[in-house]
């Protein structure tokens, strides 16, 4: 996560002009209408998950305020995106096409960065927060012909999903560690969310499965945000992520990739597999590496290593003159 702006940092009276710099350089420049405001307050935080984009926008005006794009502004810099924005709180009125809505708080709505588009806000001391999540066209099927008549317009998603969405959004961009092991995963099941809307997907199965989908993923950010805990276990991580232990082991089942535990287990392993050989020049005994993530008997971590790789963690390391590969181990 980065954080691309943020008044709170800027000297005051000079907020409205650095928003309006900032807003004009994105990928997908905007130009800001309205007075300047003595009241602004904004924050905007950008997560990137291989060639989908998660963005937080919070902003509060005492002023209305308007962002429009341009035919100009798309010829300047198109990232020929569509962007799916939920709306946290607040009301918005957006137009695109022949089009116009205004949009409450958990609607979800979708826009074409290669259209021109305005948004508009009213006054107010109330904040307007979004999530925008942006998609590459090229990674939707048959995208420009499906879109055309959802564009600008309240979509039907499940509230369940809308909750599930609106939290994981919420982690995703809240991270402070990279987590290289999922986030390719993570952009995919989004795409997948956006596929699904497109083609019109609307039954309860579909939202179920897309719901499992996403505790899962949330699921695993928690195992990875705390992996060599020693009290790692499906109570702990269900109330890491707002839901019951049961709710867990049925949404992670119905993804049919492991059991809970069995994710423990198979991303310490690629951790401790990683760090063996990363590791091999400074010292680092394989015993204190499996210590690091979880595994403290010696024993356990060579059985459950040998099961998964088919070797002993021990091999992972040339053998050294005279050095006792049984104590890299951690056997005596």
């Amino acid at each position: 996560m980065r954080e691309v702006y943020n008044t709170d940092r800027m000297p005051p009276g000079q907020q409205f002009d650095r928003m309006r710099q900032a807003i004009e350089q994105l990928p997908m420049p905007l130009r800001v209408v309205g007075q300047p405001s003595t009241h602004l307050q904004a924050v905007v935080k950008i997560a990137n998950l291989g060639q989908v984009g998660v963005t937080f926008l919070d902003s509060r005006s005492d002023r209305p305020l308007q962002l429009r794009r341009t035919h100009r502004l798309i010829r300047k810099s198109d990232p020929e995106e569509y962007r799916l924005v939920l709306s946290l709180h607040g009301r918005l009125t957006c137009q695109q096409g022949d089009h116009e809505t205004r949009f409450k708080a958990e609607e979800v709505a979708l826009f074409d960065t290669s259209q021109p588009l305005a948004w508009y806000r009213d006054g107010g001391t109330r904040p307007w927060q979004a999530f925008i999540v942006s998609v590459p066209r090229t990674a939707l099927t048959g995208a420009a012909r499906r879109a055309k008549p959802l564009l600008c317009r309240t979509l039907p998603v499940h509230r369940r999903l809308r909750v599930q969405l609106r939290c994981w959004l919420g982690e995703i961009v809240a991270r402070k560690a990279i987590f290289e092991q999922i986030e390719s995963e993570e952009g995919g099941a989004l795409i997948s969310l956006l596929n699904g809307l497109l083609a019109g997907e609307g039954d309860q199965g579909w939202f179920n499965s897309l719901t499992s989908e996403i505790v899962a993923m949330r699921a695993k950010s928690a195992i990875l945000e705390d992996l060599g805990s020693l009290d790692m276990r499906p109570s702990r991580i269900a109330a890491a992520i707002g839901v019951s232990p049961r709710s867990l082991h049925k949404h992670v089942g119905a993804t049919g990739q492991s059991t809970v535990m069995g994710l423990v287990s198979a991303y310490r392993l690629e951790q401790i597999y990683r760090d063996i050989i990363e590791s091999s020049e400074d010292g680092a005994s394989i015993a204190s590496i499996g210590r690091r993530w979880g595994y403290p008997d010696p024993a356990h971590l060579n059985r459950s290593f040998f099961r998964r790789y088919r070797v002993n963690p021990g091999s992972l390391r040339p053998t050294r003159p005279g050095s006792d590969r049984g104590s890299q181990d951690g056997r005596r």
